[in-house]
Formats: structure tokens, C-alpha cells, sequence
């Protein structure tokens, strides 16, 4: 059996919030810009399965979550809860960064 890396375990909680909200909101403007970050986040997912760090896709989601987040009509703890999957995202980005700093070759 495949053992799943922090990492993965968090895109995949986060998958799962945000298809959670999503499913929740009626079709619209709202609706749509949670099934682009959530389109954007498999995208990531996949990426990351197959051991590839993709910053620009990264920063698709990032962005798409921040609109999400900003523009919906979500109640203030779903908005709250979002911008926390936004933050360890970023701090993702930002640890993985250092990672390949300190092992350049």
C-alpha cells in the first residue's frame, strides 16, 4: 500500500473543504469560482502525485481561492476557513522554496 505524504493528505483535505463549499452554493458567479479552484487544486494534486512542483499552478489556486473567498456570499466561518487553506498554501510555497534552495545542485 502507497503511504500518502503530509502534503498530499493536506491537498486532499483542502480538496475536500472546498468541494464541500462548492456543492453547496446554487450555479452562479460564486459557484463558479469555487469549481475553478477546485479544477485548479486537481490539477496541483495530480502534479504533486507525479512529483512535479508546479508554482504557477500554485498560485492559480492560491489566486482562485482568494477570489472565492473575497467575491462570496459564503457565511463569515466558511470565508474564515478558506483564507486558513489559502495561508498553509502559501506557507507551502514558501517551505517548498526553501527546500530547493538548500538542495541546488
Amino acid at each position: 500500500m502507497r503511504r500518502v505524504s503530509h502534503e498530499e493528505s493536506s491537498f486532499q483535505q483542502l480538496r475536500w473543504r472546498v468541494d464541500v463549499r462548492s456543492t453547496a452554493w446554487p450555479k452562479g458567479g460564486d459557484r463558479f469560482r469555487l469549481d475553478k479552484a477546485i479544477a485548479e487544486l486537481d490539477e496541483l494534486q495530480g502534479k504533486f502525485t507525479r512529483h512535479t512542483y508546479d508554482e504557477k499552478v500554485l498560485d492559480h489556486v492560491v489566486n482562485s481561492l482568494g477570489r472565492a473567498a473575497s467575491y462570496n456570499q459564503m457565511p463569515a466561518r466558511e470565508r474564515e476557513i478558506i483564507n486558513d487553506d489559502i495561508s498553509r498554501l502559501r506557507e507551502y510555497r514558501d517551505r517548498h522554496a526553501d527546500w530547493l534552495n538548500e538542495h541546488d545542485c
